[in-house]
């Protein structure tokens, strides 16, 4: 650059002003619907990576090999059964037993 004109220069300041600008808006706007199709998708994880890829993002310290959303262990129906929830405590209630206590 240093041995460019001034208009070469003015140029590719235009260019690279453009290319920011298109970068920002497409990686920072999402359709609503993309994000559902993704969600949707077999394999959800993998297709926000490539969604992500494609608008310009970097995805750092991705694993060379991303497990299948079928291989992830998850808790059987069973054991969720099993599983009870606490009872929630009742509220107080607002009815007095008219009783005085003295000490």
């Amino acid at each position: 650059m240093q041995g460019s004109s001034e208009e070469d220069i003015q140029e590719t300041v235009l260019q690279a002003k453009k290319k920011m600008a298109e970068f920002t808006q497409k990686g920072r706007f999402w359709e609503y619907q993309m994000l559902r199709d993704i969600l949707g998708a077999a394999d959800p994880l993998k297709s926000m990576l490539e969604e992500m890829t494609k608008r310009g993002l970097v995805v750092r310290n991705t694993p060379p090999y991303l497990p299948a959303p079928s291989s992830v262990p998850q808790s059987s129906s069973r054991d969720a059964e099993s599983v009870q929830p606490e009872p929630e405590p009742e509220p107080p209630s607002d009815d007095s037993s008219e009783e005085y206590y003295q000490m």
